[in-house]
């Protein structure tokens, strides 16, 4: 007879089982690719993946302060250090800002703190 405890896990094993587990098995490659970008979310893709996303026809914004991303690929789950990294462009604002949007609001604030005094 066994007695069923549960057992303590560590941060690494939550991170883990939070993970998205991606694409079934018998799913093809785009159509999960496809659905991430429908759904606006962040798409990782590895170099051999990258020309198969239009990204533009999706209107995504590819990342290029941070040009490669350590991940595993959405399409093909291969994990590979030389991943690119896709937002939607509806939240590229909220999640992301340009070195333009910096200068733009760094300006701003002294033209403001000038003013002042």
């Amino acid at each position: 007879m066994e007695l069923l405890l549960r057992k303590p896990h560590g941060k690494a094993e939550q991170l883990k089982y939070m993970e998205h587990p991606g694409r079934r098995l018998g799913k093809p490659h785009g159509s999960y690719v496809i659905d991430l970008a429908d759904l606006r979310k962040v798409v990782v893709l590895c170099p051999l993946c990258n020309s198969k996303f239009d990204w533009k026809r999706h209107r995504f914004r590819k990342e290029k302060e941070f040009p490669y991303v350590v991940s595993k690929c959405d399409a093909c789950k291969t994990t590979d250090s030389y991943c690119s990294m896709y937002i939607a462009e509806e939240s590229y604002k909220k999640v992301r800002s340009t070195a333009e949007d910096r200068r733009a609001e760094a300006k701003a604030f002294w033209k403001n703190r000038l003013r002042r005094q």
